[in-house]
């Protein structure tokens, strides 16, 4: 998932916040599961963040989600 898309999701499911904080919290998780800083996220990288927040999913869930 790349960095525009991540934050355009985290944008329409954020509920009600300013655009300030949205942009910057949505900033700040794309980080934590972008582990190479290459502006994208892999499959890899989701799985081990989705770890890091204490979410355990299967693959077939994952699949899903990606």
């Amino acid at each position: 998932m790349s960095r525009q898309a991540f934050l355009h999701w985290h944008a329409c499911n954020a509920g009600e916040s300013s655009d300030e904080n949205i942009v910057e919290a949505a900033e700040n998780i794309f980080k934590m599961f972008d582990d190479d800083g290459s502006g994208s996220i892999t499959y890899e990288e989701f799985k081990e963040g989705l770890v890091k927040f204490h979410i355990e999913l299967s693959d077939e869930d994952l699949q899903i989600l990606v």
